[in-house]
């Protein structure tokens, strides 16, 4: 497949979006009929509510700038306990060995 980069006409846009080829014939060219959309209908304003609130004065706004607000509390600190050692590993010994079997006389042949 090549990747020729070339610029179309808006004849052959139409004409590939109508699923014709642009070979100068209508034969074998199948006939697709675009896709009806549905008109969009036209959006009204957003309404506007009638009651909103009285701007506040800006006397009122510079008193309320100017109280001091409450003083902020400072956080209480975070304590990190301090790292645990794990417990020490137990010590292992080796078992002793078992002891060994002592050597049974050999039995003499039964007469």
């Amino acid at each position: 497949m090549s990747n020729d980069n070339k610029v179309l006409s808006q004849e052959e846009i139409d004409a590939m979006l109508a699923g014709g080829s642009d070979d100068g014939d209508d034969e074998g060219d199948a006939e697709i009929e675009a896709p009806s959309t549905p008109p969009v209908p036209e959006r009204s304003p957003a309404p506007v509510a009638a009651e909103t609130e009285p701007e506040p004065e800006p006397a009122a706004v510079a008193e309320a700038v100017a109280q001091p607000t409450a003083p902020e509390t400072a956080p209480e600190p975070v304590i990190i306990p301090e790292p645990v050692a794990p417990p020490p590993a137990p010590v292992l010994t080796p078992e002793p060995a078992p002891p060994a079997p002592t050597p049974t006389p050999a039995l003499a042949p039964a007469q």
